[in-house]
């Protein structure tokens, strides 16, 4: 069961629609996101840079990455960009 359907099965109609309107009032005033004018890319070549995307992930992202494949068979190809 979603959760919008569980909203519009237990939240009375009148507060929905409050909460609807807020949503799209707060929506409505968001300013759209901008271009970067161009892509900073000296800060790749940072010694301290490399070094944290050698390591990202490593006790979190790669982890979850392991119990999500833990069933699968066959090979992984990871085109990530890396330091090496």
């Amino acid at each position: 069961m979603s959760a919008s359907r569980i909203a519009t099965d237990w939240i009375p109609p009148a507060l929905l629609r409050a909460l609807q309107s807020a949503r799209r009032h707060l929506r409505a005033k968001r300013p759209p996101p901008r271009a970067p004018a161009s892509q900073e890319l000296d800060l790749y070549w940072d010694p301290a840079m490399a070094e944290a995307l050698e390591t990202w992930g490593e006790t979190t992202t790669w982890v979850e990455i392991q119990y999500f494949l833990s069933l699968c068979r066959g090979s992984v190809l990871d085109i990530a960009c890396g330091t090496g």
